[in-house]
């Protein structure tokens, strides 16, 4: 017996913008099998659709909070992103957009890192708010619910604007957002949360017809750009490029006399020039920029890129890293089979979905090492979240649910448990819940699908509702059981390994990765070395416990140090000065790799060695026993020991330096510190002055501050030159004959110069673009008819 529904032809779009049936309502034949019942029905369906999402995830985020509370504060996010972004928006609270602070050595240029968000002004908002918490745990949890949140409700929104029925729309938007990559790689490396949430809601608000969509176009195209997520770039372009050949194929030329398409296009500018600040300077910094070398293999490992895994993957497939990363909706997998591919590629939204979800698998296929890119593997977000809209406006474009496909889409599932338990055979427990759970929301799918296309027998009212609420908890289920899972390797590893220190062998945040590390200000105040202060600290494996960070010592690695106001001239690093980063060696963590022998190298036109170089007036080495002799050596002729503390030994210069010079003056030269010199550089001002005497021949001045484009001085107010000494340092030369000159340096990075002026232009044209959105909505409501 069949059970096939037909579809209604592919639509043309008209003037207002909505999708109309070429052929009449009577020849269009019945709705298709995903999509909501049309006639009659006077309430919108996100008018309950979007509450009753937001109770389920926020149901489950807040199981999540409660089984593991640092779930968010883990790896790059803790030592990298939360502070860095706490720091910056308490600069940004204070008035000031920070550019520059050289009291973090290679990653004081906070603009050079898409990551930091100085100059995305979607992420102000944000920033400006987490700068004023004490608890950075509030901090990164908040960060992790709005990505989630904001992908899901976008989701959610571009379900509903094709039309699938609410309640599979709610299952959905839940399945692509509470577990697999997203959740547990994404915890980690926000940006990629964040980013695609963003990318999500540009696809969304291009669907969408009304006003609010122009809005969203604007915000959302910019937000996705400078999310620090180079990865989704390809996946942008391939959605703009797929929604534009969409409209075309529904509209041919008559596109051009929409006036939805032209706002849309006027959005997209606000979003282009939003995000062209960011754009431009990382072009910028581009030939001062070093990156991770490829390694000895030159081809694809297969590492969390295998297409079987991630197209056939479930709620209990496991990563190398035992992480469940291949999960989705739980519906998605069976769904494939229930739909007649040829009608349905016709169709709105199927085409760019299936551009979206082919990209994202082809783009994890490249070698670890492609280009600047590393680790393809970061779009498995793509494939996750596209693989289940792919799955659900296809299933409601052109669903077919017949006992022949019913079969096949239960074989598939049993391929995927096959596949799971193969991969991790001593989870065979947590396999076959997550078949029955597949399983159960099949059947649910299938009776909401027949009891909405029949009239409700008598006695069975109530299988429309029970399908409809079961489809929707299961597909919120994984997070749950992956969390479940979880705890199973983690009993498992210490069994096995018996209590031996293996921390990179299981993730299971409850209890590793940065369990020791505090949360608020407060702790980080009263376990820090040395609070509200700039050194220099030469860190030399003393970050090797991932459990630790350095807590245990006072001086912590990447940008937590920051919580304490201590500046210890590193931080976590995504972009290297080139220059610097061939003497210094830092590792992604900021610590320093014991063989050193660059930095004990002297520059050509220095007296001094690389490690004198780099250095400020106080220096910390550490841990004890890990300093290469040679560097330990140095100091202990050169500079004066101070003490010995929890494994670092401090020491300080003989005679101290003026502000951020890192050698004397040249002969003839005399430099006096005019200002503190010890802030950050910002728009319009110099950060750093000096007064400063030249003889008849003038001379030069080397900082300690790796060199970008962007610098500049004056002294009198009269431009000089300022360059890269070894390609690696500021240098400032001065002129001849001046007494007591003042040297003012400032750094406005070409971006940082575009930012007002395309600030202003952005506002201008999302007014444009408002304007004719509404105009168009107010034409579609005239036109429309009565009742």
């Amino acid at each position: 017996m069949s059970l096939s529904r037909s579809t209604v032809p592919p639509g043309r779009e008209t003037d207002d913008g909505s999708w109309a049936a070429e052929a009449s309502d009577a020849a269009a034949g019945p709705a298709p099998a995903g999509a909501a019942p049309v006639p009659g029905r006077r309430v919108p369906p996100g008018l309950w659709a979007v509450p009753l999402y937001l109770a389920v995830q926020l149901g489950v985020l807040a199981v999540l909070r409660a089984v593991a509370p640092r779930f968010f504060w883990v790896d790059d996010a803790q030592i990298q992103f939360v502070p860095m972004h706490w720091w910056i928006g308490r600069q940004l609270a204070g008035g000031s957009v920070p550019l520059l602070d050289p009291d973090q050595g290679m990653a004081g240029n906070l603009t050079a890192d898409m990551q930091n968000g100085v100059l995305d002004v979607t992420r102000w908002p944000f920033l400006i708010w987490a700068g004023q918490q004490e608890s950075l745990l509030r901090v990164a949890t908040a960060q992790g619910w709005l990505s989630v949140v904001l992908l899901g409700g976008a989701s959610l929104a571009l379900l509903l604007n094709h039309k699938v029925r609410p309640a599979l729309a709610v299952a959905g938007a839940l399945g692509v957002a509470t577990s697999g990559f997203f959740m547990w790689w994404g915890s980690a490396w926000s940006p990629s949360m964040w980013s695609l949430a963003a990318l999500i809601w540009l696809w969304a608000s291009l669907s969408s017809r009304r006003w609010y969509g122009v809005l969203g176009v604007g915000i959302a195209s910019a937000a996705v750009v400078c999310s620090g997520n180079p990865y989704i770039l390809p996946l942008v372009a391939v959605l703009l490029v797929a929604q534009a050949y969409e409209r075309w194929r529904a509209s041919g030329r008559q596109l051009f006399r929409n006036r939805q398409f032209w706002a849309t296009a006027v959005a997209l500018m606000v979003g282009a020039a939003l995000s062209l600040p960011t754009v431009v300077n990382a072009l910028d910094v581009a030939q001062w920029m070093w990156r991770p070398e490829a390694g000895e293999t030159l081809a694809s490992t297969g590492t969390a890129t295998n297409v079987l895994d991630m197209l056939l993957g479930g709620t209990t497939m496991m990563y190398d890293f035992n992480v469940p990363l291949f999960s989705t909706a739980l519906i998605a997998l069976p769904l494939m089979a229930l739909v007649d591919w040829p009608r349905a590629i016709r169709h709105p939204g199927v085409v760019t979905a299936l551009a979206v979800c082919f990209t994202a698998v082809l783009w994890t296929q490249l070698p670890f090492y492609f280009l600047s890119f590393r680790g393809p593997f970061r779009l498995l977000t793509g494939v996750q979240v596209g693989y289940g809209l792919l799955a659900l406006i296809a299933f409601t474009a052109a669903g077919r649910v017949t006992r022949g496909r019913l079969t096949l889409a239960t074989g598939l599932l049993l391929l995927q448990f096959l596949i799971a338990g193969m991969r991790a055979p001593s989870l065979w427990r947590w396999h076959i819940l997550g078949l029955v759970l597949a399983a159960t929301a099949l059947l649910a799918v299938v009776a909401l699908v027949r009891s909405s296309d029949r009239r409700p027998q008598r006695g069975r009212f109530w299988i429309r509702p029970v399908a409809a609420g079961a489809v929707v908890l299961l597909c919120a289920s994984p997070l749950v059981v992956q969390l479940g899972m979880q705890a199973t390797v983690q009993d498992r590893h210490e069994t096995v390994v018996l209590g031996a220190d293996e921390p990179d062998a299981t993730i299971y945040r409850p209890n590793t990765n940065g369990y020791l590390v505090g949360t608020t200000v407060a702790e980080f105040r009263d376990n820090a070395l040395a609070t509200d202060t700039s050194l220099t600290v030469y860190p030399f494996g003393a970050f090797a416990d991932p459990d630790d960070r350095g807590w245990g010592r006072g001086i912590l690695g990447g940008n937590l140090n920051l919580v304490a106001g201590l500046r210890p001239g590193y931080g976590s690093l995504a972009v290297w000065p080139r220059g610097v980063q061939e003497h210094l060696k830092a590792d992604w963590q900021s610590s320093l790799v014991v063989d050193q022998p660059g930095l004990i190298a002297v520059p050509e036109g220095s007296d001094v060695p690389w490690v004198d170089l780099l250095s400020s007036n106080r220096v910390l080495l550490g841990v004890e026993g890990s300093v290469p002799p040679p560097i330990a050596d140095y100091f202990a002729q050169n500079w004066v020991l101070q003490d010995d503390r929890d494994g670092w030994t401090g020491y300080e210069r003989r005679e101290p330096l003026p502000g951020r010079l890192g050698m004397d003056p040249a002969a003839g030269v005399s430099v006096a510190d005019a200002a503190p010199n010890d802030g950050v550089a910002t728009l319009g001002d110099p950060f750093e002055r000096y007064s400063v005497s030249t003889g008849e021949e003038g001379g030069r001045l080397v900082f300690r501050t790796p060199y970008w484009n962007g610098f500049s001085a004056t002294v009198d107010g009269r431009p000089v030159e300022v360059s890269a000494f070894a390609d690696a340092l500021l240098q400032v030369e001065l002129p001849a004959g001046v007494t007591d000159g003042e040297l003012e340096i400032s750094f406005e990075p070409l971006g940082a110069r575009l930012l007002p002026w395309c600030t202003g232009l952005a506002a201008l044209l999302l007014v444009v673009a408002l304007g004719m959105g509404l105009r168009r909505d107010r034409r579609a409501e005239a036109d429309r008819p009565a009742g």
